[in-house]
């Protein structure tokens, strides 16, 4: 009977949880579309700005502008990716290694090719197959990629993907060759809007999403630096059978 109760309770707890996190989706769709009218005013006023008479003053200070609205769309569809994925109760399906690669290879051929980088995969997986969802995970990967190609060297780009496994979890590593994280980047890199001020450039990582795609998945994400040079973020998934 007790056993009963409590199972009612945590029931209830759960029911509740789903509700408030697609409360909180609502109202961030909600207020991002509210924002997205100004801010496509101020846009727009910006465009016609530049193109009137400018002195050099004033032309920094409109690229600045445009910069910060840049920035700050940028942060509100991070926004709003992060809450749809915790508010979306997904069932797991089959995803076949080959085809989530083929998938991958499709995503981020031309953005590779176009930044000039030496690409290289390595897939140590003995397994062929696992549970997931393939459409989360293939953009948590191509995020992560995004984000080694704009870290890269100017010249001499270079980023590796390798998979492998252990026993309960798949990994996805992806090294490149740029600059290390700092401290407070290997501790805070995956929260946020997290920014850094230090050696991989005042950037925003966008990392929230892929953490939560790890953490549904049931593993993580590790930013860690390589021991020979460059940094690497692995993101890793539980072994889950249907």
């Amino acid at each position: 009977k007790t056993l009963h109760v409590k199972g009612d309770g945590l029931k209830n707890l759960i029911e509740r949880e789903k509700l408030e996190k697609q409360d909180l989706s609502f109202q961030i769709a909600a207020l991002s579309h509210d924002i997205k009218t100004p801010l496509t005013v101020l846009k727009g006023n910006l465009e016609l700005l530049e193109l009137t008479s400018l002195t050099a003053k004033q032309q920094s200070y409109a690229l600045s502008m445009d910069n910060s609205v840049s920035v700050l769309e940028s942060y509100f569809n991070s926004l709003i990716s992060y809450t749809r994925m915790l508010s979306e109760d997904r069932v797991a399906k089959l995803i076949v290694v080959e085809k989530l690669l083929n998938d991958l290879h499709f995503e981020m051929d031309d953005l590779l090719a176009i930044n000039d980088v030496e690409y290289s995969l390595s897939n140590q997986l003995v397994s062929t197959s696992f549970y997931g969802d393939e459409e989360h995970l293939v953009r948590a990967i191509s995020n992560l990629l995004v984000n080694a190609i704009r870290f890269t060297p100017v010249a001499n780009k270079k980023i590796e993907v390798t998979l492998s496994e252990s026993k309960t979890l798949i990994y996805f590593e992806v090294w490149n060759n740029g600059p290390q994280f700092n401290k407070n980047t290997l501790k805070n890199g995956s929260k946020l809007f997290y920014t850094e001020d230090n050696s991989r450039g005042s950037k925003h990582y966008g990392l929230a999403f892929v953490n939560g795609v790890a953490t549904k998945h049931g593993g993580k994400l590790q930013l860690m630096n390589s021991a020979r040079g460059g940094a690497s973020a692995i993101l890793s998934i539980k072994k889950k059978s249907i």
